[in-house]
């Protein structure tokens, strides 16, 4: 029936929103911020033009994984393009798989200031029945110092989770662009 309807599997394209100074800048080099949830995209797009990324991605959950492919296309930069990826969402056991397939994908790799924020939020009860990834929780705190490490393992044991929504909108913007003034520094210090 699918050959009689001519229906093709074709993923659905990314949503983003586009730095354009960050692509006219970057000569080759592309840098990603990808956040899961919708709330998180919008908190974080009135202060694209101040963050050192290309693109702004809405990941829609699991969907960023089988659109990912696309970017390229889809920014109009070519394939041959280099992209670094880094990826922000919920902390909980879903969150961490997304992550780790993108991280299989395309090398994309923890937002670690923002889920640090997301460490000093309370955490909630209730995602007992997600499936749990041992290697993706492995790799990801892999990222984190020993102290974060055993608060995240704690926190996924415990059957909690952090959803990105936790950090208040203005606080999420100021961490975003601490870090961004951070790498001017580090950069025009040329370390």
């Amino acid at each position: 029936m699918w050959e009689q309807l001519k229906v093709t599997a074709m993923p659905d394209p990314l949503m983003f929103a586009v730095h354009l100074q960050q692509v006219g800048e970057q000569q080759g080099i592309y840098r990603h911020l990808i956040v899961e949830n919708k709330t998180t995209y919008y908190a974080i797009l009135p202060i694209l033009s101040s963050l050192p990324y290309a693109t702004l991605i809405y990941g829609a959950g699991w969907k960023v994984v089988s659109g990912i492919d696309g970017l390229s296309e889809q920014l109009g930069v070519g394939r041959d393009a280099r992209h670094q990826f880094e990826y922000f969402g919920d902390l909980d056991h879903e969150g961490l798989a997304i992550w780790h397939a993108l991280s299989q994908k395309c090398g994309a790799v923890p937002a670690v200031e923002l889920y640090r924020a997301l460490l000093r939020q309370q955490a909630s009860t209730g995602k007992g029945g997600q499936r749990v990834n041992g290697n993706a929780i492995e790799q990801f705190i892999s990222f984190f110092s020993e102290e974060e490490r055993t608060q995240v393992s704690a926190l996924l044991k415990n059957k909690e989770y952090v959803p990105q929504e936790a950090i208040p909108a203005e606080a999420l913007r100021n961490r975003l662009l601490d870090s961004a003034a951070e790498r001017r520094e580090e950069k025009g210090s040329g370390a």
